[in-house]
């Protein structure tokens, strides 16, 4: 009798371990189950620091540095863009993130005292093997130009980082757009989208910052090739492909915790890439926030669904080779 006990406690385990199994897979939605290995995918963030010229109060950035460096640091990124971050600001939160390495140049003509759309990237799994820095102008090339009519110049940075465990690569865009002209912002993703067209190799890319616009901006729309005349694939706003009834989440709080417009951050891929996750860090403490902008993140699968991280590895070369051969090439 106890043997026939047994016997039906063991089929019970089992109906309910497959039971679990099944409900386990029906919650997980097409994102998720995509998911295989840390090596397939990639942590992101884009966060507006708030430059850090306050003179008094919580928004002075010696009251916000530790809140940020701590945001960033507990997410685990493995690359994050900073908009408005002044040199000294870098300089802290390279020192508060030790496992990162960065990239940035000031938007100013002189090159100091300058805002810097930097990019941040784990030095433990990356290497940068090219990089450079744009201005949205006439003359791109020209620091600190500027369109007629606009306050401020305006930047996008941009690296090429290599896997070392893979030798795959990909680009990283980070970018801050106008606040005010939308004439500035249409002109700005126009000289952004021949950017990426013209990239010296067809990785995959990753474009993000505080675009200073919505989804359905019309510069956003064309940026994302809705109206099929950009010349590189189609995009896709990774919050938006996590959360397609939730387009409206704002993310500029002016620093009271509470939206007061649109979600004007973002971070886009291309469609062939698998978006696994996309988040809104709303965090404070004690009613004091970081910064105006709340960060956004995605975590994103850049290739092939059928190439696994196991062939990836066994292709993979070291990194003294990834560094030889990608800047032999220049990049």
């Amino acid at each position: 009798m106890g043997r026939i006990k047994n016997r039906f406690f063991n089929m019970g385990i089992v109906f309910v371990t497959c039971l679990a199994a099944l409900v386990s897979t029906g919650r997980a939605d097409s994102h998720q189950s995509l998911f295989r290995t840390e090596d397939d995918h990639i942590r992101v963030a884009s966060f507006n620091i708030r430059v850090g010229r306050f003179s008094g109060g919580s928004k002075t950035w010696s009251n916000r540095r530790d809140m940020v460096i701590s945001m960033l640091a507990g997410q685990k990124y493995d690359v994050v863009g900073l908009q408005e971050a002044l040199d000294f600001q870098l300089d802290e939160i390279r020192q508060g993130l030790p496992q990162f390495k960065s990239y940035a140049v000031d938007r100013s003509r002189d090159g100091q005292d300058g805002e810097m759309c930097a990019v941040l990237y784990r030095k433990d799994r990356f290497v940068m093997v090219n990089s450079g820095t744009l201005w949205f102008s006439k003359n791109p090339e020209r620091p600190g130009s500027k369109f007629f009519g606009t306050l401020f110049p305006r930047i996008c940075t941009w690296v090429r980082l290599a896997d070392v465990d893979t030798a795959r690569c990909f680009y990283v865009y980070n970018l801050h757009l106008d606040s005010l002209s939308q004439r500035a912002r249409e002109k700005s993703v126009r000289i952004l989208a021949d950017l990426i067209a013209n990239r010296k190799h067809p990785d995959p890319f990753v474009v993000m910052g505080d675009f200073n616009m919505e989804l359905q901006n019309p510069a956003m729309m064309y940026l994302q090739q809705f109206d099929m005349t950009t010349p590189y694939s189609r995009l896709q706003d990774t919050w938006a492909a996590v959360y397609p009834f939730r387009l409206n989440e704002g993310t500029y709080h002016k620093f009271s915790g509470t939206p007061s417009g649109p979600k004007i951050d973002h971070i886009l891929v291309e469609e062939s890439s698998h978006v696994l996750s996309a988040a809104i860090d709303r965090r404070g403490i004690d009613g004091c926030y970081p910064s105006d902008h709340f960060p956004v993140s995605a975590t994103i699968d850049l290739w092939p669904e059928n190439e696994s991280s196991a062939t990836r590895r066994r292709t993979g070369q070291s990194r003294r080779a990834i560094v030889q051969r990608e800047q032999a090439s220049g990049g």
